[in-house]
């Protein structure tokens, strides 16, 4: 095989990686929903015997661009805890700060 054949295989090799398709960035910072509000609902509380039990929960959020802060809290379980996350589309991730007993 002549050199120059050489060369031009080992550059389709080492350029290949960038043509594959990346996630368009405006994909992930689009944001086309609010979740600023109170919102209540149940979440499963786990028991002792493997089981679980239905407890309010109330989230209330507040929205700036894609940044979201709040508070979770379980209305009988007496718990609570702040969240920080993310909406990216239509989709909105948390991750709970801390939680704790409330007074």
């Amino acid at each position: 095989m002549k050199p120059a054949a050489l060369w031009l295989i080992a550059a389709v090799l080492i350029l290949s990686p960038g043509c594959v398709k990346q996630p368009d960035w405006i994909e992930s910072t689009l944001v086309t929903v609010d979740v600023t509000g109170v919102w209540e609902g149940t979440a499963l509380s786990p028991t002792a015997t493997g089981g679980g039990t239905a407890v309010r929960a109330v989230l209330d959020l507040e929205q700036e661009g894609p940044k979201v802060k709040g508070t979770l809290q379980f209305a009988y379980a007496r718990t609570s805890g702040s969240l920080e996350g993310r909406v990216g589309g239509d989709v909105f991730h948390f991750r709970l700060q801390a939680v704790g007993v409330r007074h």
